[in-house]
């Protein structure tokens, strides 16, 4: 054993008297005590050297000749391992040994007094142990290696490892998501070791556009979901298990529909006239057209990145505007091969469905709306007494609830998930398969879905990798034939057809509702209207990595989708009509989407000292191609035959076109970092779009930004209750190219005109052009402050101000023109508001833990210019949108309510809508006294149906084997435009809610809604029936039980989990009970649901 030390602080034992001795101990102990601190700073002590090819020992020699570090090691032992080369400058002692040392397999031990023992490779043990979690889930593909070495492995699938290690090293065991552990080792045999679920904070890595980064080091504006955030949603869309989990990220679930109860996404609010939807990628490749988030299963996915503001987003340039989502899926990990599988099987229930009368009640309030007029009773007492008789034929005394008729659908659903997973140092692997089938509340409205995903990841050598991803999805929709949509014939007949219908005749014989087709008829003997879609997608990287820091990326993939339509329709005789109603036909419609993805990137990292340096650059192509082909067949010989040829020739029709998108990318980014606590993001793209002429298609989008991370300066060191705080701030431009294909052309039509007694093929411009249209441009500027404290509350605060120019927008021109008007780079949109993400995790003790995540956010849409064109228009339910500048986009309008007339003479005093206005009827305000009531002068602003105060929380708790969450959802400030909801019919074509039974009557003056009447007076566009929207809704809770070893055994299963859970289990708003703040402003779609699901996860 050799010792070195530096000869100023000798102490020689020779020539030295005991009392001298001990007087000179006595003062270098107090002067150690004195200097503690001291000298633990001095071991980060900066040194600069250079040497090539010298021993170990050496190294060190020279190592304490500048520094007051002294070395333990074993000579002998340290001469085996060769010679090392070193290249400092102004680095740490503790980083030059790391470097050196490491990559020798030597690790070393810092101890008091700037001593510092080199520990013996040579007396390595073999040391092995487990990995798990808090519950104690073994966890694969922990990362265990030993402290200040390259010396390594990783867990296999059961948690376990292996290592060699010598005495006084120490191992250090580190896994995404959770806190890095550190174990010494002494000589002992296993080591099993406990990883906790980190808070967010600062070792968390985040996806970023064209790449990742540490979430500490974010300047822009990011939010992350997890792959266990989603796994808490027992749900069959992606989209839907994002709701509330992302502060700024609105999704909004209008229908319950088997493959239609797709979210809709919006970021930081509506900023275009045009579509506002954000760009979606996953795995870094765009989907787009009718491909979406929808189409990756939930189970594949590892993490979702929302993407907010423009130092986040610009790197995409188009299509920016409306915020990006990055969406990860789950790869393999290093280990033995891993076998998941999971399930559950649910059943579904319409949720807050219109509350209707019954038959007496109906003809009661028919005959009241009609002799509030003065017209006769339709209804007499006799009929109406003859529902008292319970035994009374129900042909000849109908009392059917065709809302709840309809529902003939068993409502069951089920999901099956299985994965294998695993790999090597070299290759990894992993494989999924999906399936999910959603039986509707309706008969024959039905959804299933196959999705097989194939991940895998190759080291061919240390330079060159390469990934290879390949994904399918088979997925179909059926429906009832309909005349509209299938969904909205069955619910909008079914809040019409009234009460004292029936739906077959005494006989036996099906009976036409309303004139059309009996909709029961449809669910049993209709056709089908059939969607098969098939997606198949790849994607391919290959990295090269010819110089440290250097990363030369290629990048392949491409989607091809084919939707195959069939809409058979039968035609049939009722015996109540006098001829059939419908016609068999056939219609056949094929849709072709090729997208094509090329991508090549460059990326480049360098520490040169203090500074962190890490710059991209890339370019990309973009090419979709879209083919629609359809075909439709009239007259069949028989209405049991679904092929075109069966139909006939003289009847058919024919279409085909086809669309074509091009898009060209060049992009850069630049990272510094100064010390870790000086942070600077510059990102620039040039997008070629051929939506746009020629002279137009070229755009520049660049963005800034800034970060101060305040916890690494020296004054916040005492500050122990803090681990993180940082202040970040961006701006810059980004753009939007989603504005349809070709828009600034105008279309040539082709027309017949009648010249000389013939019909003469014409053709002749439709749409003025307008070779001037360029993109829509967004500028952001963003503010942001993230903190953790205590280990355990993550904090993120975000001001944005988001102002969206040159939107897409007709402007009127002279009619002598003789074409219709062009878009028009014209209107302008801005988005205000704020973001504040909390997230908190307490272990209480060993058996018991619990966290909370609450996000809230709040965005005020206003727009800016229209340049004149402001309008409002009532559609034929009566419902008035319109867009005007300062108000939010598309808002409400219509007139002020003052009330209820009483009384004729109220009637006679004031200025009413029509001769027909009553005592009992709402009381419109003339807002400029002219005497007209009109849209223009008289209708106000009465709310928006953009969602504001948006929130989610999340609560979930672990005890022993049981695990608990439940997820919260809610809208504090939204309106709700109720008219088509509430309004009662003017005939007896419709259905009373039980609302209408407390109608206005002379004696019933306090009454909450007005007279019934045959008029549509009081159905006007008006504030009377615009209502606060605002919700809290229980989304999804889950308790879960995993069965203990003692259980299961040793058998093939390693973990198994059961549980069970509810959707949507109640909601909290001040609406009717029989309206849903979810659903559109009508009742003829179809309606949320309520979900009770049973399941098991199994490990094996």
């Amino acid at each position: 054993m050799i010792f070195f030390q530096h000869p100023r602080g000798a102490i020689r034992r020779h020539g030295l008297r005991q009392k001298f001795m001990t007087k000179q101990l006595v003062v270098l102990f107090m002067m150690l005590l004195h200097f503690q601190s001291y000298a633990k700073v001095q071991a980060q002590d900066k040194i600069t050297l250079q040497r090539r090819a010298i021993s170990i020992t050496e190294f060190l020699q020279v190592l304490e000749s500048k520094t007051d570090y002294r070395f333990v090691f074993n000579q002998e032992v340290l001469a085996s391992k060769g010679t090392v080369s070193v290249n400092a400058k102004d680095e740490s002692v503790t980083s030059v040994l790391q470097k050196v040392l490491g990559a020798k397999g030597i690790s070393f031990t810092e101890k008091e007094s700037n001593l510092i023992v080199i520990n013996n490779p040579a007396a390595q043990q073999r040391v092995s142990g487990e990995v798990k979690d808090a519950e104690g889930n073994a966890l694969v593909g922990v990362s265990v290696r030993i402290k200040g070495t390259d010396r390594g492995t990783s867990t296999d699938q059961n948690g376990r490892y292996t290592l060699d290690a010598a005495n006084g090293e120490t191992l250090t065991f580190s896994f995404i998501g959770f806190q890095a552990a550190e174990v010494r080792y002494t000589g002992q045999q296993t080591i099993q070791t406990t990883l906790e679920v980190a808070a967010e904070g600062l070792d968390e890595i985040v996806v970023v556009g064209y790449g990742t980064q540490r979430k500490v080091n974010l300047t822009g504006s990011v939010s992350t979901v997890k792959s266990e955030d989603l796994d808490r949603q027992i749900v069959g869309q992606s989209t839907q298990a994002l709701q509330g989990l992302s502060a700024g990220l609105t999704v909004t679930n209008g229908s319950g529909q088997p493959g239609r109860d797709q979210g809709t996404l919006n970021i930081r609010g509506v900023g275009t006239l045009n579509t506002s939807s954000p760009l979606i990628l996953v795995d870094g490749i765009r989907y787009d057209n009718s491909i979406s988030l929808n189409d990756i299963d939930a189970s594949d996915i590892e993490s979702i990145s929302v993407l907010k503001d423009a130092a986040a987003a610009s790197i995409y340039g188009v299509r920016a505007a409306n915020g990006v989502i990055l969406v990860t899926t789950k790869r393999g990990a290093q280990g033995g091969t891993q076998v998941t599988y999971g399930n559950y099987f649910g059943w579904q229930e319409a949720i807050r469905t219109p509350d209707y009368v019954g038959a007496q009640d109906f003809m009661r309030l028919v005959n009241q709306l009609n002799t509030n007029v003065g017209n006769t009773a339709v209804y007499n007492q006799e009929r109406i007494n003859a529902y008292n008789d319970p035994n009374r034929d129900p042909n000849q005394f109908p009392d059917n609830y065709w809302y709840g008729d309809i529902l003939t659908g068993s409502g069951f659903q089920q999901k099956h998930s299985m994965s294998l997973a695993g790999g090597n140092e070299k290759n990894k692997y992993r494989f999924s398969a999906n399936y999910f089938d959603q039986a509707g509340l309706i008969r024959n409205m039905d959804f299933n879905r196959l999705t097989v995903r194939l991940n895998t990841d190759f080291k061919i050598s240390d330079k060159l990798n390469f990934n290879a991803d390949i994904s399918g999805r088979l997925s179909g929709t059926d429906e009832p034939q309909a005349t509209d949509g299938s969904a909205w014939f069955q619910f909008g007949q079914a809040t019409k057809i009234n009460p004292l219908e029936s739906a077959k005749d005494e006989n036996g014989n099906w009976r036409a509702l309303r004139g059309e087709h009996n909709v029961l008829r449809l669910q049993e003997e209709g056709g089908i209207f059939s969607n098969n879609d098939r997606l198949f997608t790849t994607n391919f990287r290959l990295n090269y990595l010819p110089v440290e820091g250097l990363t030369l990326s290629a990048v392949a993939s491409n989607n091809f989708q084919n939707q195959y339509l069939t809409n058979h329709t039968k035609r049939f005789t009722y015996s109540n009509a006098t001829s059939p109603i419908g016609r068999d036909q056939i219609t056949k419609n094929a849709i072709g989407y090729i997208n094509q993805n090329y991508q090549g990137l460059a990326e480049y990292t360098k520490v040169i000292n203090d500074h962190d340096f890490k710059v991209l650059g890339g370019a990309s192509y973009l090419g979709q191609r879209t083919d629609d082909l359809l075909g439709t067949r009239f007259d069949m010989p028989n209405n049991n035959l679904t092929e075109i040829d069966a139909g006939s020739e003289a009847t058919q029709l024919t279409r085909g076109t086809a669309r074509e998108y091009n898009l060209v990318s060049f992009f850069g980014r630049l990272n510094y970092a100064y010390k870790g606590k000086y942070l600077l993001e510059a990102n620039i793209r040039r997008d070629g779009s051929s939506r746009f002429s020629q002279g137009q298609r070229w755009g520049w989008f660049p963005s800034a930004s800034v970060g101060w991370r305040v916890s690494e300066e020296a004054f916040m060191q005492d500050v122990t209750f803090i681990q993180d705080l940082k202040i970040r701030g961006s701006y810059g431009r980004l753009g939007n190219d989603a504005i349809g294909n070709y828009p600034y052309q105008s279309n040539y039509i082709l027309r017949s005109y009648p010249f000389g007694g013939i019909l003469n093929p014409s053709t002749g411009l439709e749409i003025y052009p307008n070779s001037g249209l360029t993109w829509e441009t967004t500028d952001i500027a963003n503010i942001g402050l993230d903190f953790t404290l205590f280990n355990r509350l993550n904090v993120t605060l975000d001001v944005f101000d988001k102002k969206t120019s040159d939107i897409l927008l007709q402007l009127p021109i002279p009619e002598a023109v003789g074409l219709r008007p062009s878009f028009q780079n014209a209107a302008s949109v801005r988005n205000r508001g704020w973001e504040l993400t909390m997230n908190y995790s307490q272990p209480v003790n060993e058996d018991f833990r619990f966290n909370v995540a609450l996000n809230l956010s709040d965005v005020k849409n206003e727009i800016l210019d229209l340049k004149g064109t402001d309008f409002n228009s009532t559609d034929n339910n009566g419902l008035n949108l319109g867009n005007y500048v300062g108000r939010p986009i598309l808002s409400y309008y219509g007139y002020l309510v003052d009330g209820i007339y009483q009384n004729d003479a109220q009637v006679a005093n004031s200025t009413t809508l029509s001769g027909q206005v009553g005592p009992g009827d709402l009381i419109y305000r003339d807002i400029n006294g002219d005497g007209v009531f009109d849209n223009t002068n008289d209708f106000a602003y009465l709310g928006s149906n953009i969602p504001r105060l948006n929130y989610g929380l999340t609560l979930g708790a672990n005890y022993k084997g049981f695990d608990f969450s439940a997820f919260f959802q809610g809208v504090a400030k939204v309106d709700i435009n109720t008219l088509n909801l509430e309004r009662a019919p003017i005939n007896q074509d419709g259905n009373f809610r039980s609302a209408w039974l407390g109608a206005w009557t002379p004696e019933n003056m306090g009454a909450d809604y007005p007279r019934l009447t045959p008029y549509a007076t009081n159905y006007q566009p008006s504030q009377f029936w615009v209502q606060s929207g605002a919700y809290l809704r229980l989304k999804n809770v889950t308790l879960g039980y995993k069965l203990p070893k003692s259980v299961i055994g040793d058998s093939f299963i390693r973990n198994l989990r059961v549980f069970a859970g509810a959707q949507n289990l109640f909601t909290i708003t001040s609406l009717p009970s029989d309206l849903d703040p979810e659903s559109p402003n009508d009742n003829r779609y179809y309606p949320q649901v309520r979900t009770i699901s049973f399941g098991l996860n199994a490990n094996f």
